[in-house]
């Protein structure tokens, strides 16, 4: 491995910042493609309608398509920096929107996996600006 002038790691060691988020997009893709039915039920949601079927599938369309771009960042020294900002521009994006929902919907952290979902979006997007900074510092060199 080459190591860079700051000490760190390069380049597995941020590539695997940007991985972490990328594993779990891929999981929340799969699912939703594959079983669209399914994949809302464990936060209560029921789909009754074919249309409904669809439309839980088409989420997973737009996840898969984020998780493309995420893999092609993570296997390219060019793009590494850029997939670290669409990782915290969506892991961000997502924090916020689930933490104003709380205060919208009456969610609590202590309702189903809350907890760990709000514990998982703050680390990846916490990575991913370390890796964000890490790269523009590298380029720089």
């Amino acid at each position: 491995m080459t190591r860079t002038t700051s000490g760190g790691l390069y380049p597995w060691g941020n590539r695997f910042f940007l991985f972490l988020p990328t594993m779990i997009f891929t999981i929340v893709a799969k699912r939703y493609l594959l079983d669209p039915a399914h994949a809302p039920v464990p936060a209560g949601v029921q789909l009754t309608t074919p249309e409904a079927v669809t439309e839980s599938r088409i989420i997973g369309a737009v996840v898969l398509a984020f998780v493309l771009s995420l893999w092609a960042c993570v296997f390219s020294k060019a793009r590494l920096r850029e997939g670290h900002a669409m990782a915290m521009l969506l892991t961000g994006t997502v924090l916020v929107v689930r933490l104003i929902s709380f205060a919208v919907d009456g969610t609590t952290l202590a309702m189903g996996r809350q907890t760990l979902y709000v514990a998982m979006g703050s680390l990846f997007f916490v990575l991913n600006t370390v890796g964000y900074i890490a790269e523009s510092k590298r380029r720089k060199t």
